[in-house]
């Protein structure tokens, strides 16, 4: 089994933290794939204006390390507001946005294809998840032009790599997404999001919390009948509160060191080819703060 992590500069910078040292720290761990967003609207602000140089230093620093990358293209990456739209395509309907997320999918490919630190192409984050401040996902067909779109570009020693697409794991078994969406999409990979501890709601200063809606053996009999690789593309390693206070807490009741373990033992249990772990900002914030549990715990993985 492989181990990997998400790498998020926004994170990072809202933690105080900056994302070139920190990516450097995340690249000495003993762990194998760094997944980076490729953000939309940062990589083109204004329509024809693309800018790469970030990703590329930042791929520049894994593949220095020896570590490869799962890259995220289209309008979906990594982290709230899910969607990453820029400004300037907001106002589109929904057939010109498609149209323009194919031409900066087809950009993003075309510019970093050459480059051997990618080994995994990711369409979207959760794209069958509704999801974001406006409740919306993408629908079946789009994500498959995405899939075909990239595989088509990518004619590196003409074998493409893989993709992968990610599913919001808690409730796959009631949204379908994985007997359903996934079963049907032609993605190389499945990756499963899971959080064992999501605050959800309070009641009488009393906070209550959730967690997967699954048993592993429900699990392991979906992903039977896909019959395609199975990642853990997001598994909870840091809190998930109400608030930031809550989350910046000594004592956070959504996570712990302790509770990191726990997830990685149950997770583990899926038999996935690759753990990736969520929330690594989380850790280093930590260490900043004087603990370093966290990083001992990476650090020792083994």
């Amino acid at each position: 089994m492989d181990y990997g992590c998400t790498f998020s500069p926004r994170q990072l910078i809202q933690l105080g933290l900056d994302p070139i040292k920190s990516l450097q720290t995340i690249c000495a761990w003993p762990i194998r794939y760094v997944r980076v967003g490729c953000y939309w609207d940062e990589t083109q602000p204004s329509p024809g204006k693309y800018n790469l140089e970030e990703i590329k230093s930042y791929l520049k620093i894994i593949k220095q390390s020896g570590k490869k990358v799962v890259l995220v293209v289209g309008m979906k990456s990594p982290r709230w507001p899910e969607f990453y739209i820029p400004e300037w395509a907001k106002s589109f309907d929904e057939n010109t946005l498609q149209t323009q997320t194919l031409n900066f999918i087809k950009k993003v490919v075309n510019e970093l294809k050459e480059n051997t630190v990618i080994s995994h192409w990711q369409i979207e984050n959760e794209p069958f998840d509704e999801s974001g401040p406006e409740n919306r996902k993408i629908n079946d067909s789009f994500i498959e032009q995405e899939i075909s779109l990239v595989r088509s570009l990518d004619d590196l020693t003409k074998q493409p790599r893989p993709c992968m697409i990610t599913i919001w794991g808690n409730d796959t078994i009631s949204r379908k997404t994985l007997s359903k969406n996934a079963q049907n999409s032609s993605a190389d990979i499945i990756g499963l999001d899971v959080y064992y501890k999501q605050y959800s709601f309070s009641i009488m200063g009393k906070d209550f919390y959730r967690g997967p809606k699954f048993t592993n053996d429900q699990i392991k009999n979906l992903i039977s009948k896909i019959d395609r690789p199975l990642w853990i593309a997001e598994l909870q390693a840091e809190p998930w509160e109400e608030n930031e206070q809550l989350y910046q807490a000594d004592n956070p009741q959504s996570m712990s060191v302790s509770k990191l373990r726990k997830n990685l033992n149950k997770v583990s249990k899926l038999d996935p080819e690759v753990i990736l772990f969520w929330g690594v900002e989380y850790w280093l914030w930590r260490k900043q703060q004087g603990d370093t549990q966290y990083i001992s715990f990476i650090e020792n993985l083994s």
